[in-house]
C-alpha cells in the first residue's frame, strides 16, 4: 500500500435531478465547480502521496474524484451499498453520463463497499450517515488530524435530505481535520 503524507475527504451535493423544487447543485454549475474544486486541491499541493477519500455518487463527488486522480492522487470510493445497489438507486434519476463517468473511475480508484467491510447498517442509522463515518475514520486510522483537510460541495442550508448528506458531514469533520473548505455551488447559479 502506498504511503500517504496527506489526506482530502469530501463529501458534497449530488446532481440536482430535472425539477428539483430548490435547487441545490443545478447542471448549470459543474463547470464552476469543477473548477473551483481544482484550484483547491493545487492549492493544497495535492499529488502522488496524497489519500483522496470521497462517495461516488453523481456530481460533486465524481468531480472530485476525476480532479484528484488528474493530479496523481490516490482515490478510494466508499460506497454505501453494493456496486449494484448503488448504481441503481443514486443514478436513476440523473443523466446517463454520470453514469459513464463513474463507471470509467472504477478501474482506475480503490472501491470498497460498505456492506462488504462493514457488514449490515445498525438499526437507527442510514447507510449514508454510516458512510460520512466511515469516510472520516477510515482517514483517521491512517493519517493525523494535522494532515487531513475536508473539501464540501455545500449550499450551507442545514437542513438536506435528511441524515447523511453535506450538513451532517461538516458537523462531524469539524474537529477532525485540519481545514474544511466549502464551496457553495449556488453561488454559480443563474439568477
Amino acid at each position: 500500500m502506498a504511503q500517504f503524507n496527506r489526506a482530502v475527504i469530501f463529501s458534497g451535493h449530488m446532481i440536482d435531478p430535472p425539477g428539483r423544487d430548490k435547487p441545490r447543485f443545478p447542471v448549470e454549475c459543474v463547470q464552476p465547480v469543477a473548477a473551483s474544486i481544482r484550484d483547491q486541491l493545487m492549492r493544497w499541493g495535492t499529488d502522488a502521496r496524497t489519500l483522496a477519500v470521497c462517495g461516488g455518487a453523481p456530481g460533486s463527488d465524481i468531480l472530485f474524484a476525476e480532479a484528484c486522480l488528474a493530479r496523481g492522487a490516490h482515490v478510494r470510493l466508499l460506497l454505501p451499498f453494493s456496486l449494484e445497489k448503488f448504481g441503481r438507486e443514486t443514478f436513476e434519476r440523473t443523466a446517463p453520463e454520470w453514469w459513464w463517468r463513474f463507471e470509467a473511475l472504477l478501474p482506475r480508484c480503490e472501491v470498497l463497499c460498505q456492506p462488504d467491510v462493514l457488514g449490515p447498517v445498525p438499526y437507527g442509522e442510514t447507510a449514508y450517515e454510516r458512510n460520512n463515518l466511515w469516510i472520516l475514520e477510515n482517514v483517521r486510522s491512517e493519517l493525523p488530524r494535522d494532515s487531513t483537510s475536508a473539501l464540501l460541495v455545500w449550499d450551507l442550508q442545514q437542513t438536506g435530505d435528511g441524515p447523511g448528506g453535506a450538513a451532517d458531514f461538516a458537523a462531524r469533520a469539524a474537529n477532525l481535520v485540519r481545514e474544511i473548505v466549502i464551496i457553495n455551488p449556488t453561488e454559480f447559479a443563474t439568477r
